[in-house]
């Protein structure tokens, strides 16, 4: 489900954009999904599983792949905190 009102976050590389309400796309069992721009963004929804599952680490690896056949996150997502809250 979307979360009320509009919350800041970080975009890794890019640095901080507002996600809003209207920017909402879909919730699934594990998050859910923004679009800023031409930029899809998920949030966890439960943020400690990203920590539990070493998700970070995983996708600053998938980060890395360039090809034009393959999508794949291109950061991590940041709270206030500087916590890893998504991709």
């Amino acid at each position: 489900m979307a979360r009320r009102g509009s919350f800041e976050v970080t975009l890794e590389g890019r640095g901080a954009v507002t996600l809003r309400e209207v920017d909402y796309v879909a919730s699934g069992g594990e998050g859910a999904i923004y679009r800023t721009g031409q930029t899809g963004v998920k949030i966890y929804t439960d943020t400690a599983k990203m920590a539990r599952d070493g998700i970070a680490e995983k996708i600053q690896l998938l980060a890395g792949l360039k090809h034009s056949g393959i999508v794949a996150p291109q950061g991590l997502v940041l709270d206030a905190g500087k916590k890893p809250i998504g991709f």
